[in-house]
């Protein structure tokens, strides 16, 4: 793992979980730049992981069709007694 820091060039890092580093927030899921000193200390405590291939997510969007209230019949209560 250290030949990836000996360079001291900015490297991509996936973001895991929410954090706060020079006052930039990062996100979960996007990929960041980060110098080698930091990225270390990052990746100890789980904040990020190396980008080696780019995430590429398909997401599916559930399109319900819409609900025409008036055919439904209306619920009503029975009198009580």
């Amino acid at each position: 793992m250290s030949s990836q820091f000996d360079e001291g060039k900015p490297m991509k890092y996936l973001i895991l979980k929410r954090f706060r580093s020079n006052g930039v927030t990062y996100e979960p899921g996007t990929t960041a730049e980060f110098q080698a000193e930091t990225a270390k200390h990052l990746l100890a405590i789980g904040r990020v992981e190396l980008n080696i291939e780019p995430v590429v997510e398909e997401k599916e969007e559930k399109v319900e069709a819409p609900v025409n209230r008036a055919e439904k019949p209306k619920r009503t209560r029975r009198k009580k007694a």
